[in-house]
């Protein structure tokens, strides 16, 4: 229905058909979120030049598990983080 949408747009409908739930799997996966998951893990899968726009569902699913995995370690008895909350911090970084 939405040829040509891209990840960085078809993951930020997943991300709002979330409907704000914190457990939804779904957070938005653009380049400055992938930047940032390469700076920090190394990865070499988010590594990506500035003008691709493209990437595989792989991709997309490493980077869920990581943003799960920074929101558990650094969650603490007083505050559990999202992932959206790690993917916001991505964004921004």
């Amino acid at each position: 229905k939405f040829g040509y949408l891209g990840p960085s747009f078809s993951t930020k409908f997943l991300y709002f058909a979330g409907g704000g739930n914190p457990e939804h799997p779904c957070q938005i996966v653009d380049s400055r979120a992938l930047a940032a998951a390469y700076r920090i893990t190394a990865d070499p899968g988010f590594d990506m030049p500035y003008y691709q726009y493209s990437y595989g569902v792989g991709v997309y699913e490493r980077v869920l598990t990581r943003y799960k995995e920074l929101a558990e370690e650094a969650s603490t008895k007083e505050r559990t983080i999202s992932a959206d909350e790690v993917e916001r911090w991505a964004f921004s970084a």
